[in-house]
């Protein structure tokens, strides 16, 4: 809606000022996961923050992005295998459970389940762009992960505030 492109726009701005990428960059590359993450109910706060995660550990952000859509599509809709893996660990891969759980949430109970084991995550994720996006956003980035949600959750205000400050600069 109308009303949310403030919001919006603040959770863009709060994404590139944690990650390592540009608000050119990311217009040019989110559209290719809005939906799924939307449709899977990865909110967009989530779904910014994993982008400013996976682009603040060096990956690029149509990377990163791709390791996202790939991530949550082998969440929504595992193969055999890693849906077999799933079930052996005692998750549940699927829609309604990452709706139910949040992407972070779903994270956890996956590092929690592997025990950060990257074989057995391997085993979850065994499409490469998955595997190394799930890989990059548990384990020693879930932390960040986590701040960055908490940055994008309270980013309200953000933008209108660095643009303030830009324009007191250019009066001094």
């Amino acid at each position: 809606k109308i009303s949310d492109v403030s919001k919006l726009n603040d959770i863009l701005f709060t994404s590139t000022l944690l990650g390592k990428q540009t608000i050119d960059e990311l217009g040019q590359s989110m559209g290719q996961v809005v939906g799924i993450a939307a449709n899977s109910g990865v909110s967009f706060e989530e779904l910014s923050a994993a982008i400013a995660t996976l682009t603040a550990k060096g990956m690029n952000t149509a990377d990163a992005i791709t390791a996202v859509k790939a991530e949550i599509t082998t969440i929504i809709s595992p193969s055999d295998e890693a849906a077999t893996e799933a079930q052996h660990l005692g998750l549940n891969f699927s829609a309604s459970s990452l709706k139910a759980e949040t992407f972070s949430g779903m994270l956890t109970k996956i590092m929690t389940a592997t025990g950060g084991s990257t074989d057995k995550m391997a085993l979850l994720f065994n499409e490469v762009r998955a595997m190394n996006g799930a890989l990059s956003l548990t384990g020693d980035g879930m932390e960040f992960f986590t701040k960055a949600i908490n940055e994008s959750t309270n980013a309200m205000g953000k933008c209108d505030a660095a643009w303030k400050k830009m324009v007191d600069t250019f009066d001094n």
